[in-house]
């Protein structure tokens, strides 16, 4: 049996936790994670066209080169700690000690805690990627006519608005999975992608849509989310809406350094902690705690692009 302790890190939990992946999730992907060496840290937010200032750049054999500054607005932030407790009897622990083949009960709990975890970064991080007020004015919001889910509208049209007024080009969009189907049956990349279109019927892969849009891949978000509190009869609603999302994703950029629409700021990588308390049940009760530090960050909102209402259904 266990005795009582404080909570401490727990090693081989960590490594679970580290190891578990939802294919469902894409927060990750969307806004990457990079390393910050504190708690609080600066970053820069960029005004429009930082990274665009245009200069003649010709310099004499004696001539001084023109300068430049990088104007970009310092801040500085912190991060926020987000954790989940779960519960493990001691009596589990036993049961499964004693030959419950095939049961680990402390395995199990880490991954539902991490599970909780995750799937609370993955309302966040779409919640802030919905928001209108992300994208300093890059917005379009879509009627139902306008919709991708009616055959008649144009995702070309409405792309072409996008690049041209975004920062920088976008290399990435964001899609629910049920939308995802409506943009793979369009009438705009089937006529394209079957040699012979009578009937305008048909799916076409996604990273052949990608491809004509020039992006380097459209993120397919699938989580659903219990959106009642709890003891409730659960009501399962899509994480990520009826939106399209745009962005460039700058792959070397920092919180303080590189043109990008955002990232996450992270204080040390997720732990997984443990404690007992032998007063609760029979035999105790084992808590375990998998807690991260980390600050989702908008660096730059103009090198985003907001399809509001992208399917919206008449």
């Amino acid at each position: 049996m266990g005795q009582d302790r404080p909570f401490v890190i727990n090693p081989e939990l960590t490594g679970i936790a580290l190891a578990y992946k939802n294919d469902d999730y894409i927060a990750d992907l969307v806004l990457p994670r990079t390393k910050v060496g504190k708690e609080q840290f600066a970053y820069n937010e960029y005004p429009k066209s930082t990274y665009m200032q245009t200069v003649d750049g010709k310099i004499g054999r004696k001539g001084e080169p023109e300068t430049i500054e990088l104007k970009a607005n310092r801040k500085i932030s912190e991060v926020d700690y987000y954790s989940v407790m779960a519960e493990v009897p001691e009596a589990d622990v036993m049961a499964a000690n004693d030959g419950d083949a095939g049961v680990d009960p402390m395995y199990d709990n880490t991954i539902l805690a991490t599970e909780a975890l995750k799937l609370s970064r993955e309302v966040r991080v779409a919640k802030m990627l919905e928001d209108t007020k992300t994208y300093n004015g890059n917005v379009t919001t879509l009627t139902a006519k306008d919709s991708f889910v009616n055959k008649e509208s144009s995702v070309i049209d409405v792309f072409k608005d996008v690049i041209e007024k975004m920062d920088a080009s976008p290399n990435y969009a964001v899609i629910s999975k049920v939308n995802a189907l409506y943009l793979q049956s369009h009438p705009d990349f089937l006529g394209i992608y079957k040699t012979v279109n009578t009937d305008n019927k048909g799916i076409v892969p996604l990273d052949f849509i990608a491809q004509q849009l020039g992006l380097k891949r459209i993120f397919v978000g699938s989580a659903r989310a219990n959106s009642v509190k709890p003891g409730k009869t659960p009501v399962l609603q899509r994480v990520w809406g009826n939106d399209m999302i745009f962005f460039y994703q700058n792959p070397i950029a920092k919180p303080n350094v590189g043109l990008t629409f955002g990232l996450t700021a992270e204080y040390k990588a997720m732990n997984v902690q443990e404690y007992f308390d032998g007063k609760k049940g029979p035999y105790g009760v084992h808590y375990v705690k998998p807690v991260e530090g980390i600050k989702e960050l908008i660096l730059s909102g103009t090198c985003g692009y907001l399809v509001k209402d992208a399917f919206v259904k008449a």
